[in-house]
């Protein structure tokens, strides 16, 4: 029953949908693997580092579990800070400035460390992620301090302690990775289901508005092999049959249930300033399926002029009593339509008798 266009339309939309979602996965596996310490220590506890460990430390990448608590026995501020300004992209003047973090020297045993802190942070315990230390801050907080007291030349950790904003990435890749892995793991399930049941597919639920899938089938591939394809603004059309095809699935209308159709038009801009616009014709049907087809002007108004000719009962324009009536009374809209069909022949015969 399936060696036919639709078949053929309902294994391409599953290859796509498999193929797109083992990139997806393989993304997310593949940031993990790189990431992968950074994101266990993310999701352990803080360890407690004693002063010892950190007199000893001389690569903060030597140590797995390397986000830790820091009992100090004082702490020091520099007055070194990162700030964050805003500037008028105009005047290039600067309208705002936010004090992001300060910078710390915590006294621990006899050794220093510099503290990545928040700024209204205080005490002497501190949480965050050992980090090489930038040589800003080298030069700004460990250099200058030691030109004013060179007796502090050897007392510093060879790394900076980072609990201001170490968890960031952590809680953006929780929040952009677990619902990308969990919409891989989602259409995987959804790809095996529509893979072994073709009944479970959209493409299949939209055949069966028009009928018995078996007969609306051989319906479409009648047309396909006695009509001449032709192909307006992207769609491809035989006979009563439109078909618009996209990456995970098919749009296709028997021409004659269609019931509206009109040409959108959206003005761009930015900054207030029009930078263009674009087309689409807007098709309804009798079963209550719409699509936008995206194109250029002339295509849109070809393919409308199409559609109008085969049904020129149909309701062609757009109005806003129009949109009210689709939305809010549908069931009349569609008799509407269904009474100006029986109308049709009546309107050609006594036009063609003048």
């Amino acid at each position: 029953m399936w060696d036919n266009f639709i078949g053929q339309q309902i294994r391409r939309c599953n290859r796509n949908l498999l193929i797109a979602n083992l990139v997806l996965l393989a993304a997310v596996i593949a940031y993990a693997e790189v990431n992968w310490r950074y994101l266990a220590n993310f999701v352990l506890a803080a360890t407690d580092i004693s002063s010892n460990e950190l007199a000893d430390l001389h690569d903060p990448a030597e140590r797995f579990r390397f986000v830790v608590r820091v009992h100090g026995e004082k702490s020091f501020q520099t007055g070194f800070q990162s700030v964050e300004q805003t500037v008028d992209k105009y005047s290039n003047r600067v309208t705002s400035t936010t004090v992001k973090a300060e910078y710390r020297i915590l006294a621990v045993g006899d050794k220093l460390l510099v503290v990545k802190a928040d700024p209204s942070a205080s005490g002497t315990v501190f949480t965050g992620a050992l980090e090489t230390m930038p040589s800003s801050v080298y030069e700004n907080v460990v250099a200058s301090a030691i030109r004013d007291e060179p007796r502090l030349q050897g007392m510093f950790v060879p790394a900076m302690l980072n609990a201001n904003d170490f968890a960031e990435e952590g809680w953006w890749t929780l929040g952009i990775g677990a619902p990308l892995l969990l919409l891989a793991i989602w259409n995987l399930l959804k790809w095996k289901k529509r893979t072994s049941d073709y009944a479970c597919h959209a493409i299949y639920k939209r055949v069966m508005c028009f009928g018995s899938p078996q007969e609306v089938t051989q319906q479409i591939e009648a047309a396909m092999r006695t009509t001449p394809a032709e192909e307006i603004a992207g769609v491809k059309l035989y006979g009563p049959w439109l078909f618009k095809k996209s990456f995970f699935g098919l749009a296709f209308f028997r021409i004659p249930d269609l019931v509206w159709v009109y040409q959108k038009v959206t003005r761009h801009s930015v900054n207030f300033i029009p930078t263009g616009k674009s087309f689409a014709a807007f098709l309804c049907d009798r079963y209550g399926c719409s699509t936008e087809i995206q194109a250029g002007r002339e295509k849109v108004e070809s393919l409308i002029k199409h559609i109008v000719q085969q049904c020129p009962w149909i309701v062609a324009g757009f109005s806003k009593d129009l949109e009210n009536l689709w939305k809010s009374q549908k069931g009349a809209f569609i008799a509407a339509v269904d009474e100006r069909r029986k109308e049709a022949p009546k309107a050609a015969a006594a036009s063609a008798g003048k």
